[in-house]
């Protein structure tokens, strides 16, 4: 990723946690027998002026289908 603020490459693949260690996850809920989409929160961290990003991989999960 390049950074919004000072277009340097950031490092990418860092962790976000939260008290006591835990890991932060964003959920959603879909329609269905198996209807909960979850993926880990990882960050971005730009070397040259600190701004930090907030992505998931899997974010194509999250996308419902019209049925």
């Amino acid at each position: 990723m390049i950074c919004s603020k000072c277009k340097t490459d950031m490092i990418d693949d860092c962790d976000v946690t939260g008290y006591m260690g835990v890991e932060i996850m964003i959920t959603k809920k879909h329609k269905g027998l198996f209807n909960k989409t979850k993926d880990i929160v990882k960050a971005c961290v730009c070397p040259n002026c600190g701004n930090i990003e907030f992505y998931i991989k899997n974010y194509g999960d999250f996308i419902e289908e019209n049925k």
